[in-house]
């Protein structure tokens, strides 16, 4: 990777050497303003995650070498792998605690955007105690920021969707734990990190398959108990378990490191033109046409998130990359529709 804060090649080399495989490092050619534009055009749709650029150079990068993939999508949806998951229990008792004092403790350690992760992911607990539990654990835009956003009417309607399939809050639900496996396994996985797999592995026609999905292994996955998943709180437990026989502690135990890119940073240093383009597009015209997107988005808010972020006051990164990928796609469906007109 560019940005040696997230490149694995070192632990992946050891990795290969201790199985006696080959191991070859392929350097990513990353040119994420250009990339961005081009694979919001192919997909043609306002897909909002920003690993969506690393997929897709680390694919443009095997296909020099290879035709076929594999991928490990599945394994922390499967085998409980996030943080979100390990906070569960904490949640369900952090919901019977009054709103206001929930709502309290958040604003006090600086709110959801607060600059500092360790307090930003206090916060965001105690956010969503006071509002809808794992829900805004998984959100991007966890309510308080949502409705600020959009308003208090449409944030109100677009939650009742998101609610046929879960219970508004943790603590109502006997499962919680199954509850947010099945939200991951119905909307995390397949419309996000598969969409996101296969739209930059096709992209390059490298085929990518993720035995972690195969019918057989998720059939026995769903109907384990979450204890047994994560033995002792432990993310992924059950699988490390598996991995340790194979492998050292130092490989198995390593932080994990999710498939990210320092999204909120090049937005401030312009890397790849990345500031030049979010500012370019959010600052135009009309960059969320309320005709084409049928909501109304607070121009006001988003400039005061730009502010906030490019004075390292709030991290707005992966909101910021959210909207900057909406503007993108609302510009293409204009420029699509107005030559469809002509």
């Amino acid at each position: 990777m560019p940005d040696e804060r997230f490149d694995e090649s070192a632990a992946a080399a050891q990795t290969a050497s201790l199985l006696g495989m080959r191991h070859n490092v392929l350097d990513c050619d990353a040119n994420p303003s250009r990339d961005l534009l081009a694979l919001i055009a192919q997909l043609g749709l306002p897909f909002g995650d920003s690993s969506l650029l690393p997929a897709y150079w680390v694919s443009t990068a095997a296909r020099r070498s290879v035709r076929v993939a594999l991928g490990g999508d599945g394994g922390d949806e499967l085998f409980l792998g996030y943080e979100r998951h390990r906070a569960l229990a904490a949640l369900t008792y952090a919901e019977r605690l009054p709103r206001s004092l929930n709502s309290g403790i958040a604003r006090t350690m600086g709110g959801p955007s607060a600059g500092s992760s360790a307090r930003r992911r206090i916060a965001r607990f105690f956010d969503a105690a006071a509002n809808y539990g794992y829900k805004d654990l998984m959100a991007i835009f966890p309510e308080s920021i949502f409705r600020a956003l959009v308003g208090e009417e449409f944030a109100v309607e677009s939650r009742k969707h998101f609610g046929l399939v879960m219970s508004g809050r943790t603590r109502d639900d006997p499962l919680a734990e199954m509850t947010a496996l099945r939200a991951d396994l119905m909307f995390y996985l397949p419309e996000d990190l598969l969409r996101k797999t296969d739209t930059a592995s096709m992209s390059v026609a490298l085929e990518v398959r993720a035995p972690f999905l195969a019918r057989e292994l998720v059939d026995r996955m769903i109907r384990v108990r979450p204890d047994v998943l994560m033995p002792d709180g432990e993310r992924k437990g059950l699988l490390k378990a598996v991995a340790r026989k194979y492998l050292p502690d130092e490989i198995v135990n390593r932080p994990k490191m999710g498939f990210s890119i320092p999204i909120g940073e090049w937005f401030r240093t312009d890397y790849g033109g990345m500031k030049q383009l979010l500012l370019d597009t959010l600052n135009s015209a009309d960059p969320f046409p309320e005709d084409l997107l049928g909501l109304k988005i607070n121009r006001q808010f988003v400039a005061k998130m730009i502010a906030d972020h490019m004075d390292r006051k709030r991290d707005h990164s992966q909101r910021l990359y959210m909207l900057l990928v909406l503007a993108i796609w609302a510009d293409w469906l204009r420029t699509l529709n107005t030559s469809k007109s002509n």
